[in-house]
């Protein structure tokens, strides 16, 4: 039975709808799956999202459009535009269904909590401190310091960072400490999910007990997530404006809980 679920399959035997690949599907093996010896039985090309294969705690956003798309894709019949990568609704066809991070009819808007004041900030020449704290969703601008956000306890917060149109991003996760894990994967409501990739639908790289992880943005938004249904978890994460013309970074530590620099 197990060597069934490693025989290669052609793209033409599926019916996949375009949708690219997701590590954090619900389908999708972890990396020590039906292994006989204790070692690993399959590896993500990108060894980022090693622990992101196997967290099968929840279905994705992909996982449940691709059903949306097989089940219901002939319900609304006037179709209407969705921005950040939301589709259509089929279950209220006047609206989109949106990533999580984004809101609104069309997910043009950034999804926020009722407890946060001054979410969105634009980088000046005033330097400036944001204290964060709770269950939060928040926008954050990189510039060319490097700056400190920290998150800890019981949320499900998804932060925006963002820099100046076509400048990259450098995200530097320093500590993680997010319990329970599985053996060899995080928990899909146990994580830090860095996502950096161009396409923001599919699952990002999941990290619970890493430390000194980088990463560099495909290009000019990255979003993070951190998920934890305990209270001692927490990450240090620090971010960054990566500039495609210069070879140098101004680099600043900051210390405290949740804070922020714009310079």
């Amino acid at each position: 039975f197990a060597i069934e679920n490693f025989l290669k399959l052609q793209l033409t035997d599926a019916l996949d709808y375009g949708v690219p690949y997701d590590y954090g599907s619900a389908m999708h093996y972890n990396s020590h799956s039906f292994s006989k010896n204790g070692q690993p039985t399959m590896l993500p090309h990108n060894r980022m999202y090693e622990k992101t294969i196997g967290s099968k705690s929840e279905a994705t956003f992909l996982d449940i459009m691709v059903l949306n798309l097989y089940y219901c894709e002939d319900v609304c019949l006037n179709r209407i535009t969705c921005t950040n990568n939301g589709y259509q609704d089929p279950n209220s066809c006047e609206r989109c269904k949106c990533l999580k991070g984004f809101t609104g009819r069309d997910c043009s808007e950034i999804e926020r909590n009722s407890l946060c004041e001054n979410q969105e900030l634009f980088a000046d020449g005033t330097r400036k401190l944001l204290y964060v704290d709770g269950e939060k969703d928040c926008v954050y601008h990189a510039d060319g310091t490097r700056k400190l956000l920290y998150v800890d306890g019981e949320k499900d917060c998804v932060y925006h960072i963002k820099s100046k149109s076509g400048n990259r991003i450098l995200i530097e996760v320093k500590t993680v400490s997010i319990n329970p894990t599985y053996d060899y994967s995080c928990r899909a409501d146990n994580k830090l999910e860095v996502k950096f990739q161009l396409n923001k639908t599919t699952s990002g790289a999941f990290l619970c007990e890493e430390t000194t992880q980088k990463f560099l943005s495909e290009n000019d938004h990255v979003m993070i997530r951190f998920t934890s249904t305990k209270r001692d978890n927490f990450a240090d994460i620090y971010y960054q404006l990566q500039y495609y013309n210069k070879h140098f970074f101004v680099k600043k530590r900051l210390n405290g809980l949740c804070q922020k620099t714009i310079m």
